[in-house]
């Protein structure tokens, strides 16, 4: 799975180790929740916690989900905009 432009490449084995969240910002970050899994992964800084953020949203993003299949995820805000990330 990857989101384009954004130089991210999520593997599918790392899926569930994956989070996601809406800030009142406007902006999404893709969270590793591995080290929070893992006490050795939380102190390494070889390891990403943050993997993404994407500020294209305008005011508040309310809800993120992904798709059933893990290629898509979509986004709404109070901007009153829906967005299709891949």
């Amino acid at each position: 799975m990857q989101l384009q432009g954004k130089g991210v490449n999520l593997n599918r084995s790392n899926y569930l180790s994956i989070t996601l969240t809406g800030e009142s910002s406007g902006c999404i970050i893709i969270w590793n929740v591995l080290p929070l899994l893992n006490a050795t992964k939380e102190t390494d800084s070889a390891v990403p916690k943050m993997l993404c953020q994407m500020d294209n949203h305008f005011a508040c993003v309310n809800c993120v989900r992904w798709s059933q299949n893990g290629t898509f995820l979509a986004s709404a805000g109070d901007d009153k905009l829906i967005m299709i990330w891949r």
